[in-house]
């Protein structure tokens, strides 16, 4: 097993009871990705990912009884969505209904707890918000670079998608 695959698999494991929460745009590709596969080639606010990225993103996420969410993640990728026509649009809310009703859970952390942060002031209130919600050992999922290496210089447990991408976990 090669060594990368092994830095994977341990923080998995070391984060496994606390849950992962999935940042806005692999959230994104998840639901659009289950909406039609097809779309995450099309659609102009996924034009980094391909069909296996979300491939990869579900077969990761099944490594987890829990994934959570934020109030500020959610109503980013409902914003989004506004990139989809007709029955993608409508598809994509029910699915997105059916996450949130049993595939996951929303973490709701009060923006005073953390409007004051240095990620506040850096990222903006949905960053730090999941920062604040990493600081309960949840893993962070995330393809966001600058956010990645300031949860890491917090070290706080995260993981960024293109990594995973490059180390061809599977």
């Amino acid at each position: 097993m090669n060594k990368n695959y092994e830095i994977v698999e341990d923080i998995i494991s070391k984060t496994q009871p606390h849950g992962v929460v999935i940042d806005t745009n692999l959230l994104l590709l998840l639901i659009i990705g289950i909406v039609n596969k097809k779309l995450v080639t099309t659609n102009s606010r996924l034009s980094n990912y391909i069909q296996e990225d979300f491939e990869l993103l579900e077969k990761f996420l099944k490594n987890y009884q829990m994934v959570l969410v934020t109030p500020t993640i959610l109503a980013e990728v409902s914003n989004l969505a506004n990139s989809l026509e007709g029955k993608y649009e409508k598809k994509f809310y029910s699915i997105l209904q059916k996450f949130t009703d049993s595939g996951s859970k929303e973490v709701f952390k009060k923006i005073t707890t953390y409007n004051s942060t240095k990620s506040f002031h850096n990222f903006g209130v949905t960053d730090s918000n999941i920062a604040e919600v990493a600081k309960s050992g949840a893993l962070v999922l995330t393809d966001d670079l600058p956010l990645a290496q300031y949860l890491q210089s917090k070290s706080l447990s995260v993981l960024n998608f293109n990594n995973i991408r490059i180390y061809g976990w599977k």
